[in-house]
């Protein structure tokens, strides 16, 4: 299983890519997995990215939940695109990249307001 970890705002949530990832994201887009991630991260639409990202967010608590591990409810499509701030939005993309791809270390802090000097994005 190809897992990744998403902090926002202090909270780590784990992401996942799953089959039902796979298969969700052939319907929205019509095609297949490749060409259909490659559409929602290639053409920086921002609305796909985050549509991702909840559903990766929403598989990993699944997962969680299914082995038994403790893990917190993560934000829904809604939230995400209101707590995350466009200066996240490259470390985002990477750690969605790295997640699918099951390549580096996925990690993307989301800290506080993107206007606050005090929030970092390590990666970014």
């Amino acid at each position: 299983m190809r897992m990744g970890k998403i902090k926002v705002l202090g909270q780590e949530y784990k992401a996942c890519l799953s089959t039902r990832i796979i298969i969700n994201i052939k319907e929205k887009t019509g095609k297949e997995f490749e060409s259909g991630i490659n559409e929602l991260l290639g053409k920086g639409d921002m609305a796909g990215l985050f549509w991702l990202m909840a559903e990766m967010l929403k598989a990993g608590k699944k997962y969680a939940d299914l082995t038994g591990e403790p893990a917190p409810e993560p934000p829904c499509y809604d939230d995400l695109i209101d707590l995350v701030g466009l200066d996240e939005y490259q470390g985002l993309v990477q750690t969605i990249i790295d997640t699918a791809t099951d390549t580096g270390t996925p990690d993307v802090v989301v800290e506080g307001d993107s206007k606050n000097p005090e929030a970092t994005t390590p990666g970014v």
